[in-house]
């Protein structure tokens, strides 16, 4: 059994924790002595692979450091003032007061009464649904003009 794990050390073909358990079992087992054990471990350090240890390691790297690049260049961007919009979400318009981004209905506030007007989509809605809480996406399939209706820009 010395001979093949020496082999195998010897090949680079190896993990350190696997082959250091595999020698430890041996030894505990009494499948090798103390100076074959010893010598084992001389020669994981000499043969020692850190690919081996972690075989993706350079291409994560190599992502990271292109990832890296693109931060970068994007910061320097940022600080010269050329900023390209090309990755930015699209910023919200500055709503007309009383009127907010609708957002689902988090079970207990009482957000979009009679009366209330939500900008949706890039659409302006109004809530006609009387005496109870509207919890229905605005413009939503089977939403129709009981629950919301549609408010050109220039009423609001």
């Amino acid at each position: 059994m010395f001979d093949v794990i020496k082999s195998v050390i010897e090949r680079g073909l190896f993990r350190v924790n696997d082959i250091s358990t595999k020698i430890d079992t041996l030894w505990a087992e009494s499948k090798l002595t103390d100076g074959q054990r010893e010598e084992l471990y001389a020669l994981i350090v000499a043969h020692l692979n850190p690919a081996n240890e972690y075989p993706d390691l350079e291409a994560r790297l190599a992502q990271a450091e292109e990832r890296l690049s693109q931060v970068e260049a994007r910061v320097a961007a940022i600080e010269d003032g050329h900023v390209a919009d090309d990755d930015d979400e699209p910023s919200t318009p500055a709503l007309p007061d009383g009127v907010e981004v609708w957002e689902p209905w988090d079970g207990v506030s009482n957000k979009y009464q009679f009366g209330a007007i939500v900008l949706h989509d890039g659409v302006y809605y109004k809530n006609v649904l009387s005496g109870q809480q509207n919890v229905w996406e605005p413009g939503s399939p089977g939403i129709d003009e009981r629950f919301w209706i549609v408010v050109p820009e220039d009423e609001i």
